[in-house]
């Protein structure tokens, strides 16, 4: 079923800091710039974190960049998340970019993989999605593991453990912004749309 997963992640917002990370530790000694976005609006305080790597498409992003400095810019490339103490965060990886003139800010991603588990939390239901990333070009194949929330409860009843399902998402704080412009909560990957590909 792996040749069903995906993994996309899009980031629409204004560039606040880059930062070189000079050899990325992805095992091939490429290198690796971090860009910060600050993507706050509608769905909270966010700021996405994601890397370029080469340095072909780190050039090309600074020539991009001192052209469209102050541009609201869409980024697209995979997302990821790690664990920093008891805390799971959500990052990205980058491989395209463009001006996005009129977008709103936000955080996104699109993901299919196998439901691991199901479990509540602080009222939120919350599941494991099992990404496979098939072999190909000499790496071998990989798999990550993605901490996802739900909000809605008929959403989270709408599937099963087992199931290869593809979610639709925001990076969001709490409920996001409420009618007077401010948000609180844990800033956490929150899915909105479900659909089943394959029953269990």
């Amino acid at each position: 079923m792996s040749n069903k997963h995906f993994n996309q992640g899009n980031v629409w917002g204004r560039v606040v800091a880059t930062k070189s990370g000079g050899l990325g530790n992805n095992g091939n000694g490429t290198p690796a710039l971090s860009v910060h976005v600050d993507c706050s609006g509608a769905y909270g305080n966010i700021h996405a974190f994601g890397r370029i790597w080469g340095k072909d498409k780190i050039d090309a992003f600074f020539e991009f960049h001192r052209r469209n400095t102050d541009a609201v810019m869409k980024f697209t490339g995979f997302i990821s998340q790690y664990y920093k103490g008891l805390k799971n965060h959500t990052n990205y990886s980058f491989y395209k970019w463009d001006a996005a003139v009129g977008q709103p800010p936000r955080a996104a991603f699109i993901l299919s993989g196998d439901v691991v588990s199901k479990t509540m939390k602080n009222d939120a239901g919350v599941i494991t999605l099992k990404y496979v990333k098939p072999a190909s070009n000499g790496y071998r194949a990989t798999s990550e593991e993605f901490e996802l929330w739900f909000l809605d409860g008929g959403l989270y009843e709408s599937f099963s453990i087992g199931q290869l399902i593809e979610v639709k998402g925001h990076i969001q704080q709490g409920t996001g912004e409420d009618e007077f412009g401010s948000s609180m909560g844990e800033v956490r990957p929150i899915v909105k749309v479900v659909r089943a590909i394959e029953s269990k």
